[in-house]
């Protein structure tokens, strides 16, 4: 996750990896922790994570990133998914 310069101090970001086997009903996958950002003065660092998948993840993932209540304007923070094979 690019830097969150709006996150407000005392708040955190946090980002899960989701699986589906369908497309439409998604669920964090457990053995994975989430990343989480903390905010401070000048917002929240960017962040970064390189996970090995379980052969058991489901065919379609997402990355679901989410902020405490009150944590700031951060519609213009970004959030990237890359997948290596």
């Amino acid at each position: 996750m690019g830097a969150v310069p709006n996150l407000a101090t005392g708040k955190s970001a946090t980002v899960t990896l989701d699986d589906s086997a369908n497309g439409s009903a998604f669920a964090a996958i457990a053995e994975l922790a989430p990343v989480e950002i903390a905010g401070g003065v000048g917002g929240g660092a960017a962040a970064s994570l390189r996970v090995r998948l379980l052969a058991a993840a489901r065919r379609h993932l997402r990355a679901t990133a989410e902020v405490e209540a009150d944590g700031g304007d951060n519609m213009a923070a970004s959030l990237s998914l890359a997948l290596i094979f």
